[in-house]
């Protein structure tokens, strides 16, 4: 073989082996592209099944505050002695009727004007010039299982279920200042003053008719004038 044939038989192998060497490169470098598309791919699925995880978990209110007194319906207490007056009925009668005095009866339903009273009409009857709840167990034992969800946080607050369930007895009102006084969860007992703007100071005692501790809701058992 001549010197030429030698230097084109080498220069030709030569160029096959870097077009091989090339060849393996790009075969390499497009497999590590296609692993990294599937990894992104995979991490992406991942990410988006654990945000999906997250959304579908139920979310709760966190936030205590309140706007206005409950209704009647939503409220855990009620006055326990309560009387419908009748045709013709005077304050004074109704009074002595239910063992109470005019004064007392007439302070705790917040009435300025003892004539301006109706038939039908639904008054709180005091005893020795407190005011007792009954506890109403079934409203309770929901009104627990909400707050067990995180969506009543007032009703673990004395001092907020007596803004929510005190107004009207005794004239009391929303915006009245409510003072915690003494708690007690390892007994449930709690007691709350109150500074009425109409006049008057006011001691509540509440207790935790379902679940005592901080996780419990409060419930008023009494309402009564305070010098």
């Amino acid at each position: 073989m001549s010197k030429s044939l030698r230097i084109i038989f080498y220069s030709l192998i030569s160029l096959v082996m870097v077009l091989a060497a090339t060849t393996v490169f790009f075969i390499f470098k497009s497999m590590n592209k296609s692993d990294s598309k599937e990894n992104i791919s995979a991490s992406a699925n991942k990410t988006s099944a654990g945000e999906g995880s997250l959304t579908s978990t139920p979310q709760v209110a966190s936030s205590s505050s309140i706007s206005k007194p409950a209704s009647s319906s939503e409220r855990p207490s009620h006055p326990t002695d309560t009387y419908t007056i009748q045709k013709g009925e005077t304050l004074f009668e109704i009074a002595k009727k239910n063992g109470t005095t005019l004064f007392e009866l007439t302070q705790a339903n917040a009435l300025s004007d003892q004539d301006k009273i109706l038939s039908g009409q639904k008054l709180i009857i005091p005893k020795n010039g407190k005011v007792g709840y009954t506890i109403d167990n079934s409203k309770a034992t929901e009104l627990q299982s909400q707050a067990d969800y995180g969506r009543l946080p007032a009703r673990l607050s004395p001092e907020e279920t007596c803004r929510l369930d005190a107004p009207d007895v005794f004239g009391l009102a929303f915006d009245d200042s409510f003072i915690i006084v003494s708690r007690d969860d390892n007994t449930g007992k709690a007691q709350v003053k109150v500074n009425a703007k109409a006049g008057g100071n006011f001691l509540i005692g509440l207790s935790q008719p379902i679940k005592k501790g901080d996780k419990g809701i409060w419930a008023i058992e009494e309402i009564s004038p305070t010098t």
